[in-house]
């Protein structure tokens, strides 16, 4: 039990270490508790980002945004172009932070979920289906449906997992700053400078280029961070 304390540990400070990197060890100041969210909207496109309360958390981007291209050392941006090597390591790190926090989410909110409902989580509401990415009394949640009896009940089953508070906190900076970020940094790095052109960034959770992650990701990440925490 105290090995397994240990995976969940590993992917927990990889993750904050690299949401520090990635957020140029700016404190944002957030609060999950402070955060507000409408778990009842189902209006295409939201996501707590986009509650009316929220609008501060725009400010935190931009700022980031700010710091990212005027940093010295490691801007993403030099003499008004962009830093193409600077932005490859800031999407690379993206990744491995994205993997981190869903090894993170998979075996750290009680009983291991399917791997094919978590990698089908979306962060805001899609024309076919909701998210399931909320925010609930100062926690980061995530909800899963299940339809399996819905043909006979008319009902559906949800399962709610709350997240830990350090992982919350992770998936909180992810959402409302680096992955914004990484969206714009891919866009600018294929050539596509309109969202309309060409999607780099849909509803999944865990995507690439709008196609959801396989468990086949998730068995590599589990495979490498067992690897690097029991041997």
């Amino acid at each position: 039990m105290e090995d397994f304390r240990k995976l969940l540990d590993y992917f927990i400070m990889e993750a904050e270490k690299l949401t520090k990197i990635l957020l140029f060890n700016i404190d944002i100041g957030v609060d999950l508790s402070s955060v507000k969210d409408d778990l009842a909207n189902l209006e295409r496109g939201y996501s707590f980002i986009r509650h009316p309360s929220n609008h501060r958390l725009d400010a935190m981007f931009k700022t980031v945004l700010v710091e990212a291209c005027t940093c010295h050392n490691i801007g993403l941006s030099r003499d008004g172009q962009w830093n193409r090597s600077a932005i490859t390591s800031y999407l690379r790190n993206t990744v491995v932070l994205e993997e981190m926090i869903l090894g993170g989410i998979y075996i750290a909110c009680g009983q291991l979920p399917r791997a094919t409902e978590l990698l089908s989580l979306e962060t805001e509401n899609s024309p076919s289906a909701t998210r399931g990415i909320f925010i609930w009394n100062g926690y980061m949640i995530y909800i899963i449906r299940h339809h399996k009896s819905k043909r006979v009940t008319n009902r559906e089953f949800y399962v709610v997992r709350f997240l830990p508070a350090r992982l919350g906190m992770v998936l909180l900076k992810y959402l409302i700053i680096i992955r914004r970020l990484a969206t714009l940094l891919r866009r600018e790095q294929i050539g596509y400078p309109n969202l309309e052109q060409h999607n780099c960034q849909s509803q999944f959770l865990f995507q690439t280029y709008d196609k959801p992650w396989t468990s086949n990701r998730l068995t590599r990440v589990l495979k490498i961070a067992t690897l690097h925490v029991w041997q």
